[in-house]
């Protein structure tokens, strides 16, 4: 049932001016409200502006936590390993790696993908298309998500909800596969892409390599895309052809 109307022509003057400050009270209080959040932001950068922190630096607990998309070092669970994480969330307070979750494992840096992690919930949860190294960088193969809702299954806990992209991923997608020294001519020696884009350690169109063979022939990739094949496969040509 709706509040009584006023009659305003039965207000003394006394009255209505009460009534006017009321809404104009009202009206401030709404618009302090309003602004509640951008001040919120305000303080928050203010803060991490004194606090003077910057991307890559060792995770240490901060009172408003971290901002989204920050980047920190911090241990990864079940290794000695320190790896780099980028907060989900803004004013981030968990621990990467910990039961709050919202950081996110970022790859090592030398072309493999990141280390699986065990979600916390559906904010780090693994997306369709995700693409990870399970179970470990050692001796993990390379798998990619492809379960249409948040994922945080492991690929041995829901083996549907992945698909192996490379077993047993190189430590580098530029480590030779012989060990002989390329040539002085800086042309490298392919090898076996981890996945088809550039961090996986694909070959653009036009890219040169050598196979190894007789006399190491230089081969120059003919795929209008990322090649992940071999040049006795598909998609290249030898340029002394």
């Amino acid at each position: 049932m709706g509040s009584p109307m006023i009659d305003l022509t039965e207000l003394s003057g006394p009255e209505l001016e009460q009534l006017q400050a009321d809404i104009e009270a009202e009206q401030d209080r709404r618009r302090t409200l309003e602004r509640v959040p951008e001040q919120i932001e305000e303080l928050s950068q203010e803060y991490w502006n004194q606090a003077g922190i910057e991307d890559g630096q060792q995770w240490t607990p901060l009172v408003l936590g971290y901002p989204e998309g920050h980047t920190v070092t911090h241990p990864i669970p079940g290794t000695d390993e320190q790896g780099p994480w980028t907060s989900l969330l803004n004013r981030n307070t968990w621990e990467p790696g910990s039961d709050g979750g919202g950081w996110r494992l970022q790859p090592p840096g030398d072309g493999r993908p990141a280390l699986w992690v065990r979600p916390s919930s559906t904010v780090d949860a693994y997306q369709d298309g995700d693409v990870v190294v399970f179970p470990d960088y050692e001796t993990g193969d390379t798998y990619r998500s492809v379960w249409p809702n948040p994922n945080t299954w492991s690929p041995t806990e829901f083996p549907d909800a992945w698909e192996l992209v490379q077993e047993q991923a190189p430590p580098s997608p530029r480590t030779p596969l012989t060990p002989e020294e390329p040539p002085d001519d800086d042309v490298p020696v392919w090898v076996r892409p981890i996945w088809g884009a550039e961090e996986g350690g694909a070959y653009a169109y036009g890219a040169r390599v050598r196979y190894p063979g007789e006399d190491d022939p230089v081969y120059v990739s003919t795929h209008q895309g990322w090649n992940t094949w071999a040049p006795d496969e598909f998609g290249w040509e030898r340029e002394d052809d």
